[in-house]
């Protein structure tokens, strides 16, 4: 039961903020060019690697500016 209530609750909240992640998503598209995505590799729970997603948050070499 409790499973159900998680997987429902989660698709709603996902529902909720999709069109927020779209907004996001074209914004970053229209400021700078690159991806809209950052991409991380880290380290998880019991030393496992994970692949971490995040919206790009930062120009595209940034650094050199």
């Amino acid at each position: 039961m409790k499973r159900l209530f998680d997987v429902i609750v989660s698709s709603l909240i996902l529902l909720i903020f999709l069109p927020v992640g779209i907004i996001v998503s074209f914004a970053i598209l229209f400021e700078s060019r690159g991806g809209v995505f950052y991409f991380q590799e880290r380290i998880g729970k019991n030393g496992i690697p994970f692949k971490l997603w995040k919206f790009r948050s930062m120009r595209k070499n940034a650094h050199k500016a």
